[in-house]
């Protein structure tokens, strides 16, 4: 993959997550008056968790970043453990 797709794919990637976002806050305020915040941090503590789970210990020289988990899993489960960790957030 050139700098060029990774770049670009990237870009579509955010774009998709901010157009969901915003349709979902704007049914939320716009239609029902329904003034909801914490649907950001819900989404800020997924994408933590997603992070978390897919980077891996940081093995470079002289490295100073410790990831909480430090874990580097396939795919799917990180997805699943992001929504698996907004959905407990939530109920708490």
């Amino acid at each position: 993959m050139s700098a060029w797709s990774f770049y670009i794919s990237t870009l579509v990637v955010y774009f998709g997550v901010d157009l969901l976002s915003g349709v979902a806050l704007n049914l939320q305020y716009g239609y029902a008056g329904v003034v909801n915040l914490a649907f950001i941090v819900f989404q800020a503590f997924g994408a933590y968790i997603a992070a978390a789970t897919t980077l891996g210990p940081d093995t470079g020289a002289g490295a100073f970043q410790k990831y909480i988990f430090g874990a580097h899993l396939p795919f799917p489960l990180p997805l699943v453990l992001a929504t698996l960790g907004g959905a407990a957030l939530a109920g708490v």
